[in-house]
């Protein structure tokens, strides 16, 4: 039977507080790169993720920058450059590319109410909405913690689940009025993906999104026992945030790693669409060539508008269909950042200059910096010179 955990979302959320504070004491991973304010960007870059490995910020540190063609700069360090990654709510592209795909195929329409494809939802609002976080769904704890063990899995009911948590549920605004992120939200598009496609999640993402571009199953998907070298999970020593996730966690759930506790390497995300992506970084590098330059593998013409389209804001923010949008240098940038238990990751593209970055990370304790480093590292690069770039081996079919 699976074992019962506290629905903890006080204590999540006091952790990751706790975390956040902690980071306050580490140096600025800018300061190396300012004080040598005459090297090349790719120079400055390289200093700051130096500086980031002296901190002891993460025990393992990958970054990228890419155009339609592959990666054009990377740098790693510990196990980054070799390992997958639970890429949290980064997982989010991945689903709003599928229910894309699936429109493009007349399986569904954006503009489908939810209830239309999931019963049990009596809530007046579309899938265009919940795309683009403007259905006002809530974003409750999903389950214990989001996540269950190897030992759960066959047994672990995850439509019971989420059919109790919407139940539980009430929309935060009037849909289309306002804008709020919500997990919950990409948690029933996963259930929608499912319904239209005819089977799992899990085999849906890989017909549409995975093999068209030739990835490797052991690079990229959603089961930790399928994946390749997996980096740990890891959070600091600090005994109140030990203290905390101990509450939420069973006994097992944690090791000692040197300075780190580390998180048991291998566990399921609860609800895979909204933030279940085990990837590596040359894979995840791979999706988003192919994102830049509009892969007609992946997506129609017009779908691909709809991808790079503002659809709703907010409160201060603006979404696309999965994408926060931003400014950044002029230019705009759409970003998605993940982070949970013992791993912070970011991905960003910037249209009009023909340009993707991912950045992946594993340490809870500085969660606030990883969501950061990425963007902070995309700003030094981008003034970098078309052509100044190293030469890279680039690979857009993701087959090697």
């Amino acid at each position: 039977m699976p074992r019962t955990l506290l629905p903890l979302n006080l204590i999540l959320i006091s952790a990751l507080a706790i975390s956040l504070a902690a980071c306050a004491g580490n140096p600025p991973a800018t300061d190396s790169v300012l004080s040598h304010p005459s090297d090349s960007p790719t120079a400055q870059a390289r200093s700051y993720i130096k500086n980031i490995e002296k901190s002891t910020s993460y025990p393992s540190f990958t970054y990228a920058l890419l155009d339609g063609e592959g990666e054009i700069f990377e740098e790693s360090y510990g196990q980054g450059a070799a390992s997958s990654f639970y890429a949290y709510s980064t997982a989010k592209i991945i689903t709003a590319l599928a229910v894309l795909t699936l429109a493009d195929k007349g399986k569904l329409s954006l503009d489908d109410a939810l209830s239309q494809h999931l019963d049990f939802i009596s809530w007046p609002i579309t899938l265009r909405q919940v795309l683009s976080h403007s259905a006002g769904i809530p974003d409750p704890v999903i389950g214990n913690m989001y996540v269950h063990f190897p030992e759960e899995h066959s047994q672990y009911d995850r439509e019971n689940e989420i059919r109790k948590t919407a139940a539980k549920s009430k929309l935060k605004f009037a849909p289309g009025t306002s804008v709020a992120y919500s997990n919950l939200g990409y948690a029933l598009l996963g259930m929608v993906i499912e319904k239209a496609w005819g089977g799992s999640y899990e085999e849906a993402i890989d017909s549409l999104v995975f093999k068209p571009l030739a990835m490797d199953p052991s690079d990229a998907g959603f089961d930790p026992l399928r994946a390749g070298s997996l980096a740990g999970a890891r959070i600091g020593k600090d005994p109140l945030q030990r203290w905390m996730l101990a509450l939420a966690m069973p006994r097992n759930a944690f090791r000692s790693e040197g300075p780190w506790i580390a998180l048991r390497d291998q566990f399921y995300f609860n609800f895979p669409s909204h933030g279940g992506l085990i990837i590596t970084r040359k894979a995840f590098s791979c999706l988003l060539s192919a994102i830049i330059r509009q892969d007609s593998r992946l997506l129609s013409p017009s779908s691909w508008e709809s991808f790079f389209t503002s659809q709703a804001s907010g409160r201060g923010k603006t979404f696309a269909i999965g994408w926060s949008m931003e400014q950044e240098a002029g230019v705009r940038r759409f970003i998605h950042t993940g982070g949970g238990l013992g791993i912070s990751a970011s991905i960003a593209i910037y249209p009009e200059r023909g340009l993707a970055s991912v950045c992946l990370t594993d340490r809870l304790g500085n969660m606030r910096l990883g969501n950061k480093d990425g963007p902070a590292l995309d700003r030094i690069l981008l003034r970098q010179k078309e052509g100044l770039f190293p030469a890279s081996e680039k690979n857009p079919d993701c087959s090697k």
